[in-house]
C-alpha cells in the first residue's frame, strides 16, 4: 500500500509539473530571433576587409599596397566598361574624403585559390548611399591579394519594400 501511494504521489507530481510547465510556455511570446552564423572564412576575410578599410581611412598607401595584387582594378556598376586601375584607385583614396563605413551581410564563396567576398558597405548617416561590394581575392600559400573589386550603389528603399518585382 505504501508503495502504491508513493507511485501515485510521483505520478501526480509529474502531471502537475508538466501542466504548470506547459501553461507557462504557452504564455511566453515566441520572438523570432535571427542569430548570424559566422564561418571561419567570413571571420578571416571579414577581418582582412576591415584591415584594408582601416588602411584606406588612414590613406596608408604602403599598407594598402600589401593587400592589392599588381594588376588590381575596381569596376563600378555605373560604368563597368571603364575599370579603375590600381594607381588611379590609390590616388583617389589619397585625395578623397575618409568616411568609416560599416560592413554588413558579409558572405564568402571559396573557389579554390580564389575567394569571393561580398558585403554591404553602409554609411553611418542613413541619408547617404550604401554600396554593395564584391571583392575577388587570390590566395597563394598564406598570402591573399585583392585582384578586383566590383562596387555598385544600392538604391534606397523602404525596409518593407520588396526588391523583387513580379
Amino acid at each position: 500500500m505504501n508503495r502504491i501511494k508513493k507511485l501515485l504521489c510521483l505520478g501526480l507530481c509529474v502531471y502537475l509539473f508538466n501542466s504548470i510547465h506547459t501553461g507557462i510556455a504557452e504564455n511566453i511570446p515566441n520572438p523570432k530571433i535571427i542569430i548570424p552564423t559566422v564561418t571561419l572564412l567570413v571571420k578571416k576575410y571579414g577581418d582582412l576587409e576591415k584591415s584594408l578599410q582601416e588602411a584606406i581611412l588612414q590613406a596608408d598607401v604602403k599598407k594598402i599596397n600589401t593587400y592589392l595584387s599588381t594588376d588590381f582594378e575596381e569596376r563600378k556598376g555605373v560604368d563597368p566598361n571603364s575599370p579603375i586601375p590600381r594607381e588611379t584607385w590609390i590616388q583617389t583614396i589619397k585625395n578623397g574624403s575618409k568616411i568609416n563605413r560599416i560592413m554588413q551581410q558579409i558572405a564568402v564563396r571559396d573557389l579554390g585559390n580564389i575567394l569571393i567576398v561580398s558585403y554591404l558597405s553602409v554609411m553611418p548617416n542613413k541619408n547617404d548611399e550604401n554600396i554593395f561590394i564584391v571583392d575577388a581575392w587570390k590566395i597563394e600559400g598564406e598570402k591573399s591579394e585583392l585582384m578586383v573589386r566590383y562596387s555598385s550603389i544600392v538604391p534606397h528603399r523602404h525596409p518593407n519594400q520588396s526588391h523583387i518585382k513580379v
